[in-house]
C-alpha cells in the first residue's frame, strides 16, 4: 500500500492547530474502513486550513505552517477520536506502530478532533 496517513490530534478542542503528528500505516486490512471513514464522515477543514507540521514548500521540504490541503491536492479532513476508533473496531493490528498508535487514541477524549492528512 503506498498511500499513508498522518494523523493530527487536535491540540486542544475546538483548536485549529495539531502539534503532534502519528504516523499510521495504512494496509489492506484498514484501507476501506479508513478510506469510508475520510469520505463519509469526515468534516473538511475550513478555507483558513489548520497549522501543523505538514506544509511542503516547492523544493519538498515539509515545515510548520498553515495548509487546508494534504499532499494529494484534497482537502485535509477531520473526525473525532470516537468515530476513527469506532472505524476499526473490527481491525487487528500485526504491527507494534498501529496498536501502539490505537493505544493512544484510547486515551484521548472521545469528542477530540483527529485531522487526517493523506500522504
Amino acid at each position: 500500500m503506498s498511500q499513508q496517513l498522518r494523523i493530527l490530534p487536535e491540540e486542544f478542542p475546538n483548536s485549529d492547530a495539531s502539534y503532534n503528528l502519528i504516523l499510521f500505516n495504512v494496509e489492506d486490512e484498514n484501507f476501506e474502513q479508513l478510506n469510508e471513514l475520510d469520505e463519509t464522515i469526515g468534516i473538511e477543514v475550513s478555507n483558513n486550513g489548520i497549522t501543523c507540521y505538514c506544509v511542503t514548500n516547492d523544493e519538498g521540504d515539509v515545515f510548520y505552517g498553515n495548509t487546508s490541503l494534504d499532499a494529494f491536492g484534497d482537502t485535509i479532513k477531520s473526525v473525532t477520536v470516537e468515530q476513527f476508533l469506532n472505524a476499526l473496531k473490527y481491525y487487528k493490528p500485526d504491527n507494534y506502530t498501529n496498536r501502539a498508535v490505537i493505544a493512544y487514541l484510547k486515551e484521548l477524549l472521545k469528542e477530540l478532533r483527529l485531522f487526517l492528512y493523506w500522504h
